[in-house]
């Protein structure tokens, strides 16, 4: 009976763990500089003002080609990167439409 029990509470902490991994999909994260949270569904302006200018900022496109042949890429959305130091998480931010689609953390930042 204890074995069972141990087990129990030995799974409850390995799910607690994983919860807790890098890289796991939010849906949002407090930033650092100024306590505030940025959540999906804000607006870049938004997020610009709790946590400033990202540490890059790169368009996210995509390629297509017209039945005659005509290739063309289309801006669909801006990816960001937030590296608060090593302290913290990088977030990598996804905007469609200029929306918050998407918050992915990742590994520790960088010194500062």
């Amino acid at each position: 009976m204890d074995l069972r029990k141990t087990f129990a509470k030995l799974a409850c902490i390995l799910l607690l763990l994983g919860a807790a991994t890098p890289g796991q999909t939010d849906d949002g994260f407090r930033c650092p500089r100024t306590g505030r949270l940025v959540e999906v569904g804000e607006t870049s302006a938004q997020v610009l003002a709790s946590c400033g200018p990202p540490k890059s900022r790169e368009d996210v496109t995509n390629r297509g080609c017209t039945e005659q042949g005509h290739c063309f890429t289309v801006k669909v959305g801006e990816h960001w990167v937030y590296d608060f130091g090593r302290s913290y998480f990088v977030q990598h931010l996804l905007f469609r439409e200029d929306r918050l689609s998407q918050i992915e953390g990742g590994d520790y930042g960088s010194a500062r």
